[in-house]
């Protein structure tokens, strides 16, 4: 089982459902999830949820594989340790968490920076 932390649109979990038995979509957004079920709600493997009802036991140690892809970078510093004690919950025994962040430095910053002006 998958689940995409911060799932925004949708667009990772549309692409890779079908490699999955059940993919769980969870983000912050209501008004972005209920977009997300309205476009995408005739994947029956597809599961859309707001993060606070991810709390439930019944996902305790279930996901295989959780993705929190730029999501982080727009959480203050006591709400990611929350987030990665979540994360850690949430994985099953023996899944991956796979976190991802803009790339902030360097050659690539100033090139965003420029593309932002």
């Amino acid at each position: 089982m998958l689940l995409d932390y911060g799932c925004g649109d949708g667009t990772f979990l549309s692409l890779v459902a079908p490699l999955f038995e059940k993919a769980v979509g969870a983000d912050a957004a209501v008004g972005q999830l209920e977009d997300c079920r309205r476009r995408l709600g005739e994947n029956q493997n597809l599961e859309f949820l707001p993060v606070s009802g991810l709390t439930a036991d019944e996902f305790n140690a279930k996901f295989d594989v959780i993705m929190c892809m730029e999501t982080l970078e727009h959480c203050l510093p006591d709400t990611v340790a929350l987030i990665l004690s979540d994360l850690k919950r949430l994985c099953a025994p023996t899944g991956k968490i796979v976190i991802s962040v803009p790339v902030e430095t360097g050659l690539s910053f100033l090139v965003k920076l420029i593309v932002r002006k």
